[in-house]
């Protein structure tokens, strides 16, 4: 379902700052770490499949401060990644 979600974010409405609101609300929601860190990879999977850094980019920052997520390993490593791209660039 959460794969579905970011499909048709991604490939129909083409909105990452729409679609990173909507994260911002499912992320308050979900209390439990383990959901938590499932939600956030299936994400990073959707988006990485889907060729879409701008929408995980743009949830980079929600899934990072949500203090859920201990560790970035795996699939979650994009978050990583866009994050350290994204403070070099203000540099």
């Amino acid at each position: 379902m959460i794969a579905s979600w970011a499909d048709i974010h991604a490939l129909v409405l083409e909105d990452p700052k729409s679609f990173a609101k909507d994260v911002e609300t499912v992320s308050s929601r979900i209390k439990n770490p383990a959901e938590y860190r499932d939600f956030a990879e299936r994400l990073a999977v959707a988006f990485t499949r889907n060729g879409r850094d701008d929408f995980i980019s743009a949830i980079t920052p929600i899934i990072r401060a949500c203090g859920k997520i201990s560790s970035f390993e795996g699939p979650l490593i994009c978050f990583c990644i866009c994050s350290s791209r994204n403070a070099g660039s203000r540099s």
